[in-house]
C-alpha cells in the first residue's frame, strides 16, 4: 500500500509538470510586420478575424462568417497621432481593420484560440483628448459560453488600458476585444498576448496507465499466472 501511495504521488506530479511546465506566453505584435500586412493566420495558436457585433449577435458561433476575411482581413497599422506621437502601446503599429485602426462594436478584433488558453490580454490605447474611450475584453469557452468580460476605466488620447483575463481551466476557445458602444468607438488596440498549456501527452498517460497495473493487486497476480506462480 505504502508504494502504491508513492506511485500515486509521482503520476500526480507528472500530470501536473505535463501541463503546466510547458504552458508558453504568445504574442501578436504589429510592429513585427510590414505596413497593411494581413494578420489573419500569422500565429499557429490562434486566427484572428474581425467580427461586425452591430449586424451579427451570436459570437462565436458566427466567427468569422462576416465581415468576409478576405475582404476585411485584420492588419498591422501605423497610428500616428497629426499632434504627435502614436496611437500605440508599443511601437508605431496597431491592428487594423483593412487598414483603419480604430475598433467600434462594428468592427471587433475577434480570435479562435486553437490550443488550451488560459490567459489572455490586450493593449486598449485612448485616441482622443475630448471623447473618452472605454475598452472591452469578453472570453468565451468553445462550446460559446461566455466566461468573463473586463472593462476598462474611461480613457483620454494616448492612455493606456492593458484589458486582460485568465481561466486556469485553460478553457478560453475566443475571445473578442472593442471599445465600448457607452463610449467613443474610436479606441486602438495593440499588443496580444495569450498563454496556452499542451494536452496531456499520450506517452504519458500510457505510462501512467502501466504502471498502475502493474502495482494494483490484480494486475500483480495476474502477471505472476503468466509466469505460472500460482
Amino acid at each position: 500500500m505504502r508504494a502504491l501511495k508513492s506511485l500515486v504521488s509521482i503520476v500526480a506530479a507528472l500530470l501536473f509538470f505535463t501541463g503546466h511546465s510547458s504552458a508558453a506566453t504568445h504574442s501578436i505584435e504589429p510592429d513585427n510586420y510590414a505596413e497593411g500586412a494581413v494578420l489573419n493566420d500569422v500565429h499557429p495558436l490562434v486566427e484572428l478575424r474581425i467580427y461586425d457585433g452591430v449586424l451579427r449577435d451570436d459570437f462565436p458561433n458566427d466567427f468569422g462568417m462576416f465581415p468576409d476575411p478576405d475582404v476585411i482581413p485584420v492588419t498591422a497599422n501605423e497610428n500616428d497621432d497629426i499632434f504627435g506621437g502614436y496611437f500605440t502601446s508599443t511601437g508605431t503599429k496597431s491592428f487594423g481593420h483593412a487598414n483603419t485602426a480604430f475598433f467600434p462594436e462594428s468592427r471587433q478584433l475577434a480570435m479562435r484560440f486553437l490550443a488550451p488558453t488560459t490567459d489572455v490580454s490586450v493593449d486598449f490605447i485612448g485616441t482622443s483628448t475630448m471623447a473618452e474611450q472605454v475598452g472591452v475584453l469578453e472570453i468565451f469557452n468553445a462550446q460559446g459560453d461566455l466566461l468573463d468580460t473586463f472593462t476598462s476605466g474611461p480613457l483620454l488620447t494616448h492612455k493606456i488600458a492593458t484589458l486582460s483575463l485568465s481561466r486556469a481551466a485553460g478553457d478560453i476557445g475566443y475571445a473578442r476585444a472593442f471599445s465600448s458602444h457607452d463610449a467613443s468607438p474610436f479606441g486602438a488596440l495593440d499588443n496580444l498576448r495569450f498563454t496556452t498549456i499542451p494536452e496531456p501527452a499520450a506517452g504519458i498517460l500510457a505510462m501512467v496507465a502501466a504502471m498502475l497495473i502493474a502495482v494494483l493487486p490484480g494486475g500483480r497476480r495476474q502477471r505472476q499466472i503468466g509466469r505460472g506462480e500460482i
